[in-house]
């Protein structure tokens, strides 16, 4: 066992995000969000997840390619386009996401050697890599930020076998957040494979989370929210190389706390969006808000509706002006739209709640 994770201790940051992530984790499948806005959010972070992970050690691959994967993973029908070795992982990604245990489930080395070979099923790898195939050569981790000496392929089930131990027994009177996060970290210093090991140990990763009492981290785009900080991942990563455990778990503390946060802001969105809208335009508004648009032009909508003439989508975008859900500025084909924020969706709701005498002002 690694000794700088056996001196790690939890200080109060690490305690409060643990905290806060169980209580948003809780609050995600709960009656305050309907059954709809779950299933987007699990869409939502699914394909984001599958995207960020891939685009960290492998991509690149665009998230439209990704979002046209997961419609045809979804319908259970055959991708029928050209299939690139990073699209296939990220179909093998999805069903793998899908079968997260979300009670406790101990991993053994069996399980981490099944996830290389299924996340990597009919994936050519580097390094003759082969899934499910512990590495056969010394690998080496080394980049601008560090470099790592790994495991010796002779060492690698038994030191795998040492953390699991750990990680089954003594890390379950650790914070969820620092037992994942030290159990991700040490699966690097490994590096079992000889390809894929940053994604398959952060498939690993939600399995700890998932089943070590955040049975919601599904939902939350974690991954994403680390692609889009890269840099300092590896910075982080290579700190706790040093023995600075303490500001690994602070950065994978931080990013696990944006999953949710991104999790929660876009359930309240989706649940405020009102019932009796028509059903294009919900669709549309889904869109702007699971893909964070902020302002469009209506030929930037036109695609969303396919075949509808250009007057009934402007009584679309009027109907979602006046709900005060989108606010327009200039005239025909030039007028643009922005996107209204949370805040003031709820103020413009709770203001003609005040001017109909209907009560007084709530939130999400």
């Amino acid at each position: 066992m690694n000794r700088d994770m056996l001196e790690y201790v939890p200080n109060e940051i690490h305690l409060r995000r643990d905290a806060e992530a169980r209580e948003l984790d809780a609050l995600l499948p709960s009656d305050a969000f309907s059954e709809n806005v779950r299933k987007r959010l699990y869409e939502f972070a699914l394909i984001r997840n599958s995207w960020g992970t891939t685009n960290i050690d492998a991509g690149p691959v665009g998230l439209e390619r990704v979002e046209a994967l997961y419609e045809a993973y979804r319908r259970g029908a055959a991708y029928t386009a050209r299939i690139l070795p990073t699209e296939q992982e990220i179909l093998n990604y999805f069903r793998l996401v899908d079968d997260l245990p979300t009670e406790r489930f101990d991993l053994s080395v069996d399980d981490l050697r099944g996830l290389h070979r299924d996340y990597f099923r009919d994936v050519p790898l580097h390094n003759k890599a082969r899934p499910g195939q512990w590495k056969e050569a010394a690998n080496v981790v080394d980049g601008p930020f560090g470099r790592l000496e790994t495991t010796a392929p002779d060492r690698v089930v038994e030191e795998l076998q040492h953390l699991l131990d750990w990680l089954n027994a003594k890390a379950w009177e650790l914070p969820v957040i620092a037992r994942a996060g030290l159990f991700f970290h040490r699966f690097q210093q490994i590096h079992p494979f000889a390809d894929g090991n940053g994604r398959v140990g952060r498939l690993a990763t939600l399995w700890v989370l998932s089943s070590g009492g955040l049975p919601s981290v599904r939902l939350c785009p974690i991954d994403d929210s680390i692609n889009e900080d890269r840099e300092h991942y590896y910075v982080a990563l290579r700190a706790a190389d040093r023995g600075e455990v303490g500001a690994w778990i602070d950065y994978f503390s931080a990013r696990l706390a944006d999953g949710y946060g991104r999790a929660k802001l876009l359930a309240d969105r989706l649940q405020l969006i009102p019932s009796n809208l028509h059903r294009e335009s919900t669709q549309l508004l889904e869109y702007l808000y699971v893909h964070k648009v902020q302002e469009f032009r209506p030929s930037q909508v036109k695609p969303f509706f396919p075949g509808v003439p250009r007057r009934t989508l402007r009584r679309r975008l009027a109907e979602l002006e006046e709900r005060s859900l989108i606010l327009g500025a200039g005239r025909g084909e030039g007028r643009r739209y922005q996107v209204r924020s949370l805040h003031d969706v709820l103020l413009a709701r709770n203001a003609k709640a005040w001017k109909a005498g209907t009560g007084a002002p709530h939130g999400p």
